[in-house]
């Protein structure tokens, strides 16, 4: 999400206008939708885009900020296009033979503007800027390359049409997802007779190497009860509610290895215990329902990327009663303890911090939510 709104501003605020052409997520990353390339789910089926598909002028024959990639593949196929690749690659302890095909330009190498001058020297009536393994924040780096703002020892001094953007500020907006998707995740929910009103949703990012998966799996049990006792508490509940009131648990681990990701399967290798038996002690003896668990008695399937459970994820949390997370700068229900227990058991990313700021965005959702995980 945070990649795709920096290229589409980018695409807004460069010099003459772009387009950006639909990329495609494949394992939660942006990759491009060539055939060659990926066969990821195309972002205008993941988020709902239309206001950036239509040109903003009304004007039909003018490009509008996005295009699909069946569109760009019609417009190419007819005229003459100049092209160059660039690898985003932004880590220099990384080999760029391994992140980027062959025949692309390192932009960590290249001088200022050496993009602009291969447009310009093209003199072709449409040029394709091809990125390869983009990550969140490239943008910047693509703005002093075309010259759109110079950097100093103090702060950002920008020039050609880019703002002088917050810390955090793509991460912290949202793009609402398509619709079919919150449908589908409604028809998951109510063939486990889960309604919003009746249950709450733990977020466990299990992506810590050497974590003891049994003592963590014990600490979210616990965050269950320290919840409902909550919820008790505060009346929201009736005592005779509470056995009736279920637990969505939010979690990197699976039952099936190859819709995990990366992080989680090597946290595996080097756990303490085994990630399979914490799964059964959560799922089987104490009710927790996760969605891949739903999925697989859903007979239509929408996508099978694992990327895909994230979107799901993303879209229970702000459908469920009360939220717990372990996010990146959590404040809300965060102290020192809670921290280290956060710490101890989650890679502390930025999913937390998303799903937390699209319940705040969701005019219907209430409840609370907990930024870290609540301790007694």
């Amino acid at each position: 999400k945070t990649s795709l709104l920096e290229l589409l501003y980018f695409a807004q605020k460069m010099d003459g206008g772009a387009t950006l052409v639909e990329p495609c997520m494949t394992s939660g990353r942006l990759r491009s939708c060539g055939r060659f390339e990926t066969s990821g789910v195309p972002v205008i089926e993941i988020f709902d885009l239309d206001e950036y598909m239509t040109p903003s002028d009304g004007n039909s024959s003018k490009y509008p900020v996005m295009v699909s990639y069946d569109d760009y593949q019609r417009v190419v196929g007819n005229t003459a296009v100049g092209t160059t690749k660039v690898c985003m690659l932004q880590n220099q302890n990384l080999s760029i033979d391994k992140r980027c095909t062959k025949d692309t330009s390192w932009i960590m190498k290249m001088k200022q503007n050496n993009i602009q001058r291969m447009m310009n020297k093209s003199n072709q009536e449409h040029f394709t800027l091809h990125l390869e393994d983009y990550w969140r924040g490239s943008v910047y780096a693509l703005g002093w390359q075309l010259g759109m703002y110079i950097p100093n020892d103090k702060e950002e001094r920008f020039v050609k049409g880019m703002e002088n953007l917050k810390k955090g500020v793509f991460e912290g907006k949202t793009i609402p997802f398509h619709p079919k998707h919150v449908q589908f995740v409604d028809d998951l929910l109510q063939r486990a007779n889960i309604t919003t009103n009746n249950f709450s949703a733990i977020h466990w990012r299990a992506e810590k190497k050497g974590m003891d998966f049994m003592r963590c799996a014990r600490a979210v049990n616990e965050v269950k009860h320290i919840m409902l006792h909550k919820m008790m508490t505060d009346a929201t509940m009736k005592d005779e509610e509470s056995s009736q009131h279920k637990f969505v648990l939010m979690s990197s681990l699976n039952e099936n290895e190859d819709m995990m990701w990366s992080g989680s399967r090597n946290s595996i290798v080097n756990g303490t215990a085994s990630s399979q038996q914490a799964l059964h002690y959560l799922l089987r003896d104490n009710g927790f329902i996760k969605i891949d668990g739903l999925l697989e008695m859903q007979a239509k399937k929408v996508h099978d990327d694992p990327g895909m459970l994230a979107i799901y994820d993303l879209i229970i949390a702000t459908k469920a009663n009360n939220f717990a997370t372990c996010a990146k700068g959590g404040k809300t229900g965060c102290n020192g303890v809670t921290k280290r227990l956060c710490d101890a058991c989650n890679h502390v990313g930025k999913f937390g911090r998303l799903a937390t700021s699209l319940r705040k965005d969701d005019a219907d959702h209430r409840g609370s939510s907990f930024e870290c995980w609540p301790s007694k």
